[in-house]
């Protein structure tokens, strides 16, 4: 039976392939050196400017906060406070004392509070234990 132009193509394109992948993988062995230098370089670059720019952002976000809530006031629309509590036998417990918390032992543990960018806490309150997770990657755990 003849070959179809699509097992032809596909025969084509197999050779190709395989006639190229010893040239892809010398350049991208040649460049490996470069590329890792590269990096090295631009990272404590790169550290210094999150550093640097870390109170500026702060800075920046406190001030939009502060107009934020000054246009709500201005348009007449008022901004709620709330606390949450987690009760459990004779215990009782914010939650923003436990997100706090949960911070906290990230620090001691060696963590940077700026590294926090999402953060999963999980209460137990039969053990008297907060489990969590920074980052989707670091895991810990207070007792409360």
């Amino acid at each position: 039976m003849p070959k179809s132009s699509v097992d032809k193509l596909k025969e084509l394109a197999r050779e190709l392939t395989d006639t190229a992948e010893p040239y892809i993988r010398k350049a991208v062995d040649a460049m490996e050196p470069i590329v890792r230098e590269a990096r090295d370089k631009a990272e404590p670059v790169l550290r210094e400017a999150r550093e640097k720019a870390e109170p500026v952002i702060r800075e920046t976000m406190g001030k939009a906060e502060s107009m934020s809530r000054g246009a709500m006031s201005a348009a007449g629309l008022h901004q709620t406070t709330q606390e949450i509590y987690i009760q459990y036998g004779d215990h009782e417990v914010r939650t923003s004392d436990i997100a706090e918390h949960v911070r906290e032992d990230f620090v001691n543990g060696g963590g940077k509070a700026s590294d926090i960018h999402d953060l999963q806490i999980y209460v137990k309150p039969e053990d008297g234990s907060v489990y969590y997770v920074v980052n989707r990657e670091h895991t810990g755990k207070v007792v409360f």
